[in-house]
């Protein structure tokens, strides 16, 4: 690359070797500012600021660095000194002498994806790649605008576009998260709740991390289902994080019932099937995270429970609402009024669970499961779960003119074209979701 005074240069190379992951799968390439200065991992830097904001880092700029490292994302320059102000024929100059150096890093680093972050340097970078035939492939190379303060958010918008499509990026393409392991794989979105030595208890970084998730997980293009776990072979969710409940005030307790009951009501109504795999404990406010997702798989030694009238309280995201409409009342009474928990194969039988399953196999039950439905229409899916979920809660005959309703919305789609055409044709369909 071009030197812009020799300090500078060392200095860049330093920050840059300390950033350089053991293995480079994104390779994001920019220019210095437009008046020289602060460079990428100057957190005053405009694309610092920039791309740590489309990675949802606004609020641990501290932990942004690191993450980016872990994830193999790698920001290097085309040229190390600001180029915008020079003269048509100068600033081509420039950028071919910084063709050459970036040949070398191509090659060095053979990454799998190239985020190109301006414009106008895109041919340049395009030409670097073309000229070592290697990877990426030209479908594997992404521009944005430079995100300064007129293109800021064009940069935005554009990187959330790109990042799910970057190979193997964090979480899918998402924010990172403390307490859940979130990827997407094979169209199935795997959300994990990451507590293992707390037996995965429900906390309020917890509810809060899982909201933003299956916002992420409801957003996301590709992902046509999840399977929600808990980490560790002894718990789902053991419940709520006691430490939390004891200190709080009336007024807190309300507001921690009405979050917790907003972030299930979101799964449950998402759009898209959400499969608990009870893989343990799944008491308490685990319960009610279960009987939030659509179908329920418990491995063998699963148990449910809503032990709350043993600690004085009631349960507070949904499940004196959920398991009666599961279960019945008689038996959702005994439940809850007892504290005792029951068995995977006893929620079986009264219906609290769609399967049991050993538990080596219970991912791949699930997953079976999640392909089942993933092999239907999408929107017809998304509806039908609209009309079992909002049915629920009305009239008989109100239900049937939601039902209607949803069903005249089916024949404006082109999955229901294409699904009777492929019956009437005795072929598989090939649903698009639209």
């Amino acid at each position: 690359m071009i030197e812009f005074g020799n300090n500078m240069h060392q200095e860049r190379e330093k920050r840059r070797r300390e950033f350089l992951p053991q293995r480079v799968k994104t390779l994001f390439v920019g220019e210095s500012p437009p008046r020289g200065g602060a460079f990428f991992y100057d957190e005053n830097s405009a694309l610092y600021r920039a791309i740590r904001t489309a990675f949802a880092f606004d609020d641990r700029p501290e932990d942004f660095l690191r993450w980016f490292k872990e994830q193999g994302f790698y920001l290097d320059d085309l040229v190390h000194e600001p180029i915008n102000d020079l003269s048509e024929e100068e600033r081509k100059r420039k950028c071919r002498e910084g063709i050459d150096a970036l040949k070398a890093r191509l090659i060095e680093y053979k990454p799998e994806a190239v985020v190109i972050v301006l414009k106008s340097i895109g041919d340049y970078v395009r030409e670097a790649v073309r000229s070592r035939n290697i990877n990426p492939d030209q479908s594997n190379i992404y521009v944005t605008p430079f995100p300064n303060a007129y293109w800021r958010e064009a940069f935005l918008n554009e990187m959330r576009r790109i990042i799910p499509l970057l190979p193997d990026p964090c979480h899918g393409g998402s924010m990172p998260y403390e307490t859940l392991l979130y990827e997407t794989r094979g169209g199935i979105a795997y959300v994990t709740v990451k507590r293992p030595e707390k037996l995965n208890a429900l906390n309020r970084k917890v509810m809060e991390e899982l909201g933003a998730c299956f916002d992420e997980v409801r957003d996301h293009e590709d992902a046509r289902a999840a399977i929600l776990t808990g980490a560790g072979e002894k718990a789902f969710v053991a419940g709520a994080d006691v430490n939390e409940l004891a200190v709080l005030t009336p007024v807190e307790g309300k507001e921690t019932s009405l979050r917790g009951q907003r972030v299930l009501d979101s799964i449950e109504n998402l759009g898209k099937p959400v499969i608990a795999a009870v893989n343990g404990y799944a008491l308490g406010g685990g319960c009610e995270l279960a009987m939030a997702c659509t179908l329920r798989v418990a491995s063998e030694n699963a148990r449910f429970g809503q032990p709350e009238v043993k600690l004085g309280i009631i349960p507070g995201y949904g499940g004196t609402q959920r398991l009666p409409r599961l279960v019945g009342k008689a038996r959702a009474h005994e439940m809850i009024l007892s504290g005792e928990p029951i068995s995977a194969q006893e929620a079986y039988r009264i219906g609290l669970v769609n399967q049991v399953a050993a538990p080596k196999d219970l991912i791949a039950v699930a997953e079976a499961l999640a392909r089942k439905i993933m092999a239907n229409a999408p929107l017809a899916v998304k509806f039908a779960m609209e009309a079992v979920n909002r049915g629920c809660g009305m009239t008989e005959a109100e239900g049937e003119f939601l039902e209607a309703t949803l069903f005249g919305l089916c024949c404006t789609t082109a999955d229901m074209k294409e699904g009777t055409r492929a019956f009437l044709e005795k072929r598989p369909p090939k649903f698009v979701g639209k």
